[in-house]
């Protein structure tokens, strides 16, 4: 099985394209239980894109909306916000 473990969004989205690879984020518990009881690899036709090296991907950020906007109408939604310490 071909791993890819990019360091730039750019790249990974490449890689993504170019190879269609399957992309991981985590996914430790899925790679166990794909491997399976015998012990043998695990049976993925594509490589497999590791994202846990992308920065880009590490932060999500909150903004807040105009509530006037929203009482006109205006679109519901956001950005949520998640932060990784290392």
């Amino acid at each position: 099985m071909k791993r890819l473990r990019p360091t730039r969004l750019e790249d990974a989205l490449e890689f993504r394209a170019e190879y269609k690879a399957l992309p991981f984020a985590g996914g430790t518990d899925l790679m166990v239980r794909h491997r399976g009881y015998t012990g043998t690899l695990p049976k993925i036709q594509s490589p497999v894109l590791f994202l846990d090296a992308l920065d880009e991907l590490k932060t999500l950020e909150i903004e807040k909306q105009n509530r006037a906007a929203d009482r006109r109408g205006g679109q519901h939604g956001g950005t949520a916000g998640f932060s990784r310490n290392p």
